[in-house]
């Protein structure tokens, strides 16, 4: 029993973790995004 509550609290850390990578990737493409969609001058 206690490998399986393990095994859940390892997959819920797991996809914790993969959520808060996903905002940081997100908002620096995001950034990127924003910068690279900016018209530039003379155009």
């Amino acid at each position: 029993m206690a490998a399986h509550r393990l095994v859940v609290a390892s997959l819920l850390l797991c996809c914790l973790a993969q959520i808060c990578y996903g905002k940081v990737l997100f908002s620096s493409l995001k950034r990127t995004l924003d910068v690279t969609a900016s018209p530039k001058q003379g155009q």
